[in-house]
């Protein structure tokens, strides 16, 4: 989807307004085994091309309805299904709402969201309410409310919520993975992760307007940290988030906002409409989180600052051994000082990539693409539950409204939900090695 509302309140408004009916469970035997799987896709952007593209490079996948605003971009879809399939999905473009239309047809199994990102909260429950399976773009949710609305129309629905962080699925954090499953860190005590994603350039469009990402990010009702799972997604897989230990509260801060109105400035000059916003994202947000275990988690958010992408920000330190992305791994007793982790590919590269590895290479986010897709629909087919599931997807987006309730409040520590309502005291590692 493009043409979007101006604020956050304006886009919360046009998709507060879900369906609701039922909910969610680990798997369906209804689906087992089923050999070709019907999606549907609501927004066909950038994203949601990528995933028509990789879904019917995967194969067995039908493709019953595509959804955007933008006439212009179902038809790009659709004629791209065409082209591979040999017929045009079924097309909804009446308006903000006509997904829920949409949503009403009973030829489909499961919904991709790959609209911007302060509608995947209502999309993603409606879609369940509506007895489909879901992927979802990142974050899940922009509100706690939204979160709880989202698990209670998983637990109630037939199907199962997927978030599609792609972060997790990257080699590095894949062998980390592997090595924490083998009991390598011993006992955990600190983290730190971060997004560091320089997007100048990405918030508006060619005329100096403000693009639906420039708007959410120049929106002061939406501060701190708005993209938190990335950073917190393999984090959370390691020290096992949701399944033996939970997050419990978070205090943070955030620097003052100057690239981006800098950047405006300069491209457009005073009197353009990208000139006159004043009211943009601080430049870096940082957060402290504790866990129930006692570990300390730094997480970082910065999409303005002029340097380059630091795609895996990470580290990772127990009482056996020590990861960090740039220095490398040193495990207490053996190393004589940091390893390059390519050391360790022949012990501990992790078995689910070695499965997928050749297919994964060509997709994007270092092969983090295609895992999504392939967890995903495997799961579908074969009635089991998903590794990452919604207790996981609202529990790392729900940084975003707590980082920003921390920064209005200078500073003060926030409780975060249990959104499995204790749950977490039981619920299993899930084990990547067999899937």
């Amino acid at each position: 989807m493009a043409t979007q509302p101006s604020t956050r309140r304006q886009f919360l408004r046009v998709a507060a307004a879900a369906p609701a009916l039922a909910g969610y469970s680990a798997g369906s035997a209804a689906n087992k085994n089923k050999t070709r799987l019907r999606i549907a896709v609501i927004g066909v952007g950038g994203r949601g091309m990528g995933v028509l593209k990789a879904s019917l490079a995967i194969g067995g996948i039908d493709v019953a309805a595509l959804c955007d605003i933008r006439r212009e971009a179902v038809n790009r879809g659709a004629d791209f299904v065409q082209t591979k399939l040999d017929y045009k999905p079924a097309l909804f473009t009446d308006g903000p709402d006509d997904y829920k239309r949409m949503l009403q047809r009973d030829d489909i199994d499961a919904v991709f969201v790959t609209t911007p990102t302060v509608f995947h909260g209502p999309m993603g429950a409606a879609s369940l309410r509506a007895k489909k399976w879901v992927f979802s773009e990142v974050p899940a949710c922009n509100t706690i409310e939204e979160g709880w609305d989202l698990i209670n129309a998983a637990e109630e629905s037939g199907k199962g919520y997927f978030i599609a962080e792609n972060y997790c699925f990257m080699r590095h954090n894949l062998l980390v993975l592997n090595m924490v499953e083998k009991g390598v860190f011993k006992t955990f005590t600190f983290a730190e992760c971060g997004y560091i994603h320089e997007a100048r350039d990405l918030q508006f469009n060619p005329d100096g307007t403000l693009n639906w990402r420039g708007r959410l990010n120049s929106s002061a009702d939406l501060i701190g940290n708005t993209y938190p799972t990335h950073s917190l997604g393999p984090v959370s897989m390691w020290l096992g988030i949701t399944r033996g230990d939970r997050m419990l509260r978070a205090t943070t801060m955030m620097s003052r906002s100057a690239t981006f109105r800098e950047t405006a400035l300069k491209r457009f000059g005073p009197d353009s409409p990208a000139g006159k916003v004043t009211t943009w994202n601080g430049d870096t947000t940082n957060s402290l989180i504790q866990t129930e275990n006692g570990v300390v988690i730094s997480l970082r958010f910065d999409v303005q600052s002029p340097r380059p992408h630091h795609m895996d920000f990470y580290t990772l330190q127990g009482t056996g051994a020590s990861y960090d992305d740039e220095a490398g791994i040193y495990i207490d007793g053996k190393s004589k000082g940091w390893d390059p982790i390519s050391k360790y590919y022949a012990d501990y590269e992790h078995p689910y990539w070695l499965r997928h590895a050749e297919k994964a290479r060509t997709y994007g986010h270092g092969g983090g693409d295609y895992f999504t897709l392939q967890h995903f629909y495997g799961c579908i087919r074969e009635g089991k539950p998903f590794g990452i599931d919604v207790y996981d997807a609202v529990t790392w987006s729900s940084l975003i409204p707590l980082s920003a309730k921390s920064i209005r409040e200078k500073g003060m520590p926030q409780e975060i939900p249990d959104y499995t309502r204790g749950k977490w005291k039981n619920r299993k590692r899930f084990d990547w090695s067999n899937v």
